[in-house]
């Protein structure tokens, strides 16, 4: 049987079928709950009326209480059953569930979580007990979102950056997964932590001061907003490997020094 189709069969076990009156009219149905009787044309009706029933509602509440009690944890089909008789009473707007979807997304994506994470049983449960009128969004739908939440932290990031005196920008250079040699970029703030910025595939390129100066001019002038006269910059190596880093840390300030000679920009200072 259809998962829809065993949802509405769920409903109309709740109610007790009293037929038509004469041909002309529609099937009356009385709740074995409430004991009140109306008329009914489809499913949506009798789902309302559970949905607003007290004391489906009150025997809906002990059950829960019962199975929190025992630790029991419902299948998702039986979440769904009491689900779609709580809707009613819990209806959000498109705008609502898009928002709730979004910061659902946002925190998926933020906290490095699997896109499959509302895919889980558990979790899918839990919602439908803190809100039966809101379904999680799939992987497909956080995928969707994703460019515009990595827009929304660049656009903070960058405003956080750019609007700090001091920086302090961090290399580390690696080999990903395919073998290419790497360089991340990372900003620092006086006052807070290292924001990952962007990384850069060198390729066959050797890692020598002057081609690290050529990498990063661009950033500089974006992360300064083009004004490098009034900026000062602390170069810092990560040292992953000491060697490498201490002779590039000694070659990044005296090649800078000469990328800026003709400007008024205090000579940078490197930490080993």
């Amino acid at each position: 049987m259809a998962p829809t189709q065993a949802n509405a069969a769920f409903v109309w076990r709740q109610f007790i079928d009293l037929g038509r009156s004469n041909s002309k009219k529609s099937k009356r149905y009385r709740c074995r709950h409430c004991q009140k009787d109306f008329a009914a044309t489809s499913v949506g009706r009798p789902k309302e009326h559970l949905a607003a029933c007290e004391k489906w509602q009150a025997k809906q509440r002990q059950e829960r209480q019962t199975q929190d009690n025992a630790g029991y944890l419902p299948s998702y089909s039986e979440a769904i059953q009491k689900k779609i008789t709580e809707v009613g009473i819990q209806h959000i707007s498109q705008d609502e569930s898009h928002s709730y979807a979004y910061d659902a997304a946002a925190a998926v994506i933020a906290g490095g979580r699997p896109f499959s994470l509302f895919e889980s049983r558990r979790w899918r449960y839990f919602f439908t007990r803190i809100k039966p009128g809101w379904k999680p969004p799939s992987r497909a739908a956080i995928t969707r979102i994703l460019p515009d939440f990595y827009q929304e932290l660049y656009d903070e990031v960058f405003k956080r950056i750019t609007s700090s005196e001091w920086l302090n920008i961090i290399f580390d250079a690696s080999d990903n997964v395919s073998g290419h040699r790497i360089v991340n970029i990372s900003v620092q703030l006086p006052d807070g932590p290292a924001f990952y910025w962007k990384t850069f595939d060198t390729g066959d390129e050797q890692h020598t001061a002057e081609n690290w100066v050529k990498l990063i001019w661009g950033e500089m002038q974006q992360l300064c907003g083009g004004d490098l006269l009034q900026n000062q910059f602390y170069l810092y190596r990560y040292r992953k490997h000491d060697a490498l880093c201490t002779r590039l840390a000694r070659e990044i300030p005296r090649a800078l020094t000469y990328q800026l000679l003709s400007m008024r920009f205090s000579r940078p200072s490197a930490s080993n």
